[in-house]
């Protein structure tokens, strides 16, 4: 017997989205090709090695759910690790991309060893 797993996230923006999941190496691809719609569905998945999993990230209302069957996953910590290091990953894309529109240039980046970013944007006022 399956279950679905669904997680909320923070995720808004599908360019974002889109660009962090490259930016990950997760497989994607829009579930409805000549969509228009400006929350698109989009499925993930991912066949090499030990590591094999198939989700959606569909809009509900005011973010984005990750979701997919229990059994795909072999148990939830899967799915939440997945979501979480989208959400990390999305935020600092978020977060270059605002910086980047208020005339702020990304100076520094690092991966802490907890796994945390660090990020060093400035602005020069003249």
């Amino acid at each position: 017997m399956s279950h679905l797993s669904k997680i909320k996230t923070k995720v808004l923006n599908a360019p974002t989205l889109t660009k962090t999941l490259d930016k990950l190496g997760i497989n994607w691809e829009f579930l409805d090709k000549n969509q228009t719609n400006l929350h698109p569905a989009i499925k993930l998945w991912s066949r090499n090695g030990e590591l094999e999993y198939s989700a959606e990230m569909r809009w509900s209302q005011q973010s984005y759910d990750l979701s997919a069957d229990s059994n795909t996953w072999q148990g939830k910590r899967l799915l939440d690790a997945i979501a979480e290091k989208i959400q990390q990953q999305y935020a600092y894309n978020i977060i270059l991309e605002e910086g980047a529109k208020q005339g702020f240039s990304n100076i520094e980046n690092d991966i802490l060893q907890d796994g945390s970013l660090r990020l060093v944007l400035e602005k020069w006022n003249m």
